[in-house]
């Protein structure tokens, strides 16, 4: 769901990358007090953030000179199957790998004689997982 502010009371997970960094900064159990007004810069290009906790994740992205704001309740039933996906991190530093959820919704495909087919619906940050080491 769009909403248009993130909870400051969670302890989040993930990052936050500005406009003027070279690098995302890394939430790690942390508050989130950043400014989301449109009219700042620097600006957050991009972001996201799960709160274990609560089991919210929220997805970050600045276009068109707007913030789109994307609350996941991560374990609702509303959002369908799923399946784990990682990702290498870009400029963030250690080991770190991005979790997402990788949800699934069932739809009438017109290219499949009109069957239900799952289509892939949601992207939903879900923390960080250390790179396994190479033994």
């Amino acid at each position: 769901m769009k909403v248009n502010s993130i909870e400051n009371n969670g302890k989040y997970v993930g990052y936050i990358w500005k406009s003027n960094e070279k690098t995302p900064k890394v939430f790690n159990g942390d508050i989130f007090d950043e400014s989301l007004d449109n009219n700042d810069n620097p600006f957050i290009i991009e972001g996201q953030l799960y709160d274990e906790e609560r089991a919210v994740s929220y997805s970050i992205k600045f276009v068109d000179g707007e913030y789109l704001i994307n609350k996941f309740e991560v374990n609702s039933n509303e959002l369908g199957e799923f399946v784990m996906k990682t990702f290498y991190a870009n400029r963030i530093k250690g080991h770190k790998k991005l979790c997402f959820r990788q949800y699934w919704r069932s739809e009438k495909d017109e290219f499949c004689e009109n069957m239900e087919v799952l289509q892939p619906k949601e992207l939903v940050f879900v923390g960080f997982k250390e790179e396994e080491k190479e033994k």
